[in-house]
């Protein structure tokens, strides 16, 4: 019992509010297959281990998403841009009876509406690949639940990218690889830390008063990977050992 107090008592800092976690892409919206930014370009953190540590928290990813482009080939170039934009504004208009969601961004995630599409698209307007062409990106996000079929939403967003009615010569090309994102990672550090708290106290209950759990890494934060067709693990990369006692 007391080497569970003990493991409880060492874990109880790691629960405190931490506002610099508040300061990066964990308070945001993520896409899980991109790595968590070191602070100010520098890695904080001690080194990452070789394999996932063995307890974390798995839940369901907020949202299934998917890459789409819109490209044009009008040859005057005024024209292709307010083709390709006036095609975007039909697809932010046709998203909600599709119960879809349009966004951007290759990290953290930022919704894409009526309101920011003009500066969004003005800013990010890239070559097609060939001569008098354009192409701007985004993201087709559709929310996801424990029920929800992966088969099913992505043919949702086939029939979506299909019926977004077509402007001039912008075609819209969506069938790009599915990803997951969750909403604020961070916010689950808790559920994480009683888990490994759990797992701690069970392992400290079975080997006996001679030896002593140890746990290192624990002020470190939450990290995060895909874990099969919709779910997402999040952890702290912590390390366990135990030792004899002395």
């Amino acid at each position: 019992m007391k080497n569970v107090i003990r493991i409880l008592t060492v874990l109880a800092f790691c629960f405190a509010p931490q506002s610099v976690l508040a300061q990066d892409e964990g308070m945001q919206e993520i896409l899980v297959d991109q790595k968590r930014a070191s602070f100010g370009g520098v890695n904080i953190r001690n080194a990452p281990p070789s394999t996932l540590p063995a307890v974390g928290f798995r839940m369901t990813a907020d949202f299934a998403v998917r890459t789409a482009s819109i490209v044009g080939d009008t040859r005057d170039r005024k024209r292709r841009l307010t083709e390709i934009n006036k095609m975007v504004e039909n697809a932010i208009k046709l998203a909600p009876s599709y119960g879809i969601q349009l966004s951007f961004g290759s990290k953290t995630v930022e919704d894409l509406n009526l309101q920011n599409f003009l500066g969004y698209t003005q800013k990010n307007m890239a070559g097609g690949g060939r001569a008098d062409t354009s192409r701007i990106s985004f993201l087709i996000k559709v929310p996801l639940d424990d029920k929800s079929d992966m088969a099913a939403i992505e043919k949702k967003m086939d029939n979506f990218v299909e019926k977004v009615k077509p402007v001039g010569r912008a075609e819209f090309l969506g069938k790009g690889k599915v990803t997951l994102s969750v909403v604020a990672p961070d916010q689950y550090r808790n559920d994480i830390i009683t888990a490994i708290a759990k797992d701690a106290s069970d392992v400290s209950a079975k080997i006996g008063s001679s030896y002593a759990v140890k746990l290192d890494g624990m002020q470190e934060r939450v990290e995060w990977t895909r874990w099969g067709k919709k779910q997402v693990m999040l952890y702290i990369p912590y390390q366990m050992t135990v030792l004899p006692k002395g």
